[in-house]
């Protein structure tokens, strides 16, 4: 599967990623019957060998990282040498992996000789790239046919590993107009750069945005802290599956960042936003409309209000 997760500045993509290979490749804990730690809200449920590819983190910044996710290291003793992150700042920086030759958009040699070796591991489950635009010299963010290559690359490594190939890109703050926040599933997805070529182009997008100050102020009160403007600002997202091909939920979640690992951590409100509401109607009309049974404005059988519509 190739996927994108696309963050405003300050979300935490490089952390919730380094998260997401922690959980991954140590696995659940011996004598639980959990699944495996969460993150973004759910347990993760796969374990194998994973490879972070990180173009701007040096190996300094990503041991700081997963000391403040794994203080106690509890999570890193049960890793086995499943988790390999390559600080591409300390070997020379990010490779070209992808290029323009003869007005043609293609991989390099560089993505050849990196894919051969990752087919080498045999119970790799995850390969993140990150950030995408440190890896292309293609304009991938305003031509369909350059993230058409990309995207095609990513999810032919996907098929011959069977790994998940995730890339980490950015999204703008507002909807899709200067002062215009976001406010729904669909302007999520429009606000992730480049997003006809890109979003179309992997089966799923893991959108983190802002939330509305209201929503923040009450998701920093669950958690026993002050809403002070900084915090709203910066500690609290909402997030979410804003494109998927595979029937994957679409619930948004609202997330609070942990004071102390950085970790976003999620907090039920007393009343979801009117945005997350919306998207979770969006959703389940679109899908059900995908599927040949699109939903009436009724009670009958395949009506709107007989409870066709999934809860948040």
């Amino acid at each position: 599967v190739g996927a994108l997760l696309a963050a405003i500045g300050g979300a935490g993509k490089g952390m919730t990623l380094s998260d997401l290979g922690l959980a991954v490749a140590a696995g659940p804990e011996p004598g639980t019957e959990s699944a495996g730690q969460q993150v973004l809200g759910r347990e993760v449920d796969a374990t194998g060998t994973v490879v972070i590819i990180a173009a701007e983190d040096s190996q300094a910044s990503i041991e700081r990282r997963l000391h403040s996710l794994d203080a106690d290291r509890r999570i890193r003793r049960r890793l086995g040498g499943r988790l390999i992150v390559v600080p591409l700042p300390n070997v020379g920086g990010a490779p070209c992996l992808f290029a323009t030759v003869n007005g043609v958009h293609g991989p390099t040699p560089a993505w050849t000789g990196l894919g051969q070796r990752l087919r080498t591991i045999k119970d790799l489950v995850l390969v993140v790239f990150d950030p995408l635009a440190a890896f292309c010299s293609v304009p991938f963010d305003t031509e369909i046919n350059a993230a058409s290559a990309v995207t095609g690359a990513m999810a032919q490594l996907a098929a011959d590993t069977g790994a998940c190939v995730i890339v980490s890109h950015h999204m703008r703050k507002d909807g899709g107009g200067k002062g215009v926040r976001i406010t729904s599933e669909e302007q999520a997805r429009n606000a992730v750069v480049g997003s006809v070529g890109l979003v179309n182009g992997v089966r799923a997008t893991y959108a983190l945005y802002g939330v509305e100050d209201e929503q923040a102020r009450e998701a920093l009160s669950k958690k026993g802290r002050t809403a002070k403007l900084e915090a709203m600002a910066h500690d609290v997202v909402a997030g979410g599956i804003v494109k998927e091909n595979n029937q994957a939920s679409r619930r948004q979640f609202v997330f609070v960042r942990h004071e102390g690992t950085g970790r976003l951590e999620s907090v039920a409100l007393d009343s979801a936003p009117d945005s997350i509401q919306m998207q979770a109607l969006v959703a389940s009309i679109r899908r059900a409309n995908e599927i040949g049974t699109p939903l009436k404005a009724s009670t009958g059988a395949n009506g709107i209000g007989n409870g066709k519509i999934k809860p948040i």
